[in-house]
């Protein structure tokens, strides 16, 4: 009886790449952000995004990854990404003009955001202090997510990429609630109001001294901060949508039982 053949599929340059990468975190008990950048560090723009399409549309060629390991090769993809692009990037006047463009607009939705959450919340208030029936408690959380028009790359990563740089927008913001309306609107720095806070210049940390003499707001601060925004990215900002989600809250203790009624 004839053995049957067994057919075997070639994998690509790409698929070969993302096969080693996987193999050597898996290799190893701990892999730090360090030692993987450094193996990818000599990749080029075009690797660096047929990895990312592979990763992120790949069926066959990646099911083998964990979802966790696929997340965390994207995000290391577009760190290196986001440092190729800020190799080549020049501060002419232009990109001046154009960065402080975004970060002024953004800066007056931050502080539409706030207004719009603190205007929700004293309606809140006054329906707790009034002893509403339902409302014991509430959270109000903004939400911001910019999006990016990238050009010069296949359409289908390139809206990848911006709606992950999207939900890199703002990772993370504390939320008002009754305990803490008080202090929020007594300006309390540990609260969103720090969104807000014209005090508080972030021009210095990734700019040197191209922006020594303008304001540049917190939330231009954060997007860097995430590692993959370049600034490259930032000026080709076309939209940004404000979330304010509220959440309305009631609690109550169940009473416990002395007494088993035996009828």
């Amino acid at each position: 009886m004839e053995a049957k053949e067994v057919k075997t599929r070639k994998i690509s340059a790409v698929e070969g790449e993302i096969h080693s990468l996987v193999a050597y975190m898996r290799n190893r008990v701990m892999i730090s952000d360090r030692v993987l950048d450094e193996i990818i560090a000599g990749y080029t723009m075009p690797t660096i995004l047929k990895i990312v399409a592979e990763l992120a549309y790949g069926n066959t060629s990646t099911k083998f990854l964990n979802e966790r390991e696929r997340e965390y090769l994207i995000k290391r993809l577009l760190i290196k990404r986001r440092r190729l692009l800020n190799a080549d990037f020049e501060w002419t006047e232009d990109n001046r003009v154009r960065f402080l463009n975004v970060n002024n607009n953004i800066y007056e939705l931050c502080k539409m955001g706030w207004r719009e959450a603190l205007k929700t919340a004293e309606i809140l208030e006054k329906r707790i202090k009034s002893k509403d029936s339902f409302l014991k408690d509430y959270e109000i959380q903004i939400k911001i997510n910019a999006y990016p028009k990238i050009t010069g790359i296949k359409r289908d990563i390139a809206e990848y990429i911006e709606s992950y740089l999207a939900e890199e927008t703002l990772p993370e913001i504390e939320s008002i609630s009754h305990c803490h309306y008080k202090s929020v609107t007594l300006n309390d720095k540990d609260f969103p109001k720090y969104m807000v806070d014209d005090n508080t210049n972030w021009n210095i940390e990734y700019f040197g001294d191209n922006f020594k003499d303008d304001y540049i707001c917190y939330l231009i601060h954060c997007m860097l901060d995430t590692g993959v925004w370049s600034f490259k990215d930032i000026i080709s900002i076309e939209s940004v949508w404000v979330d304010v989600e509220v959440t309305h809250q009631h609690s109550t203790d169940i009473p416990k039982m002395t007494e088993f009624n035996k009828e």
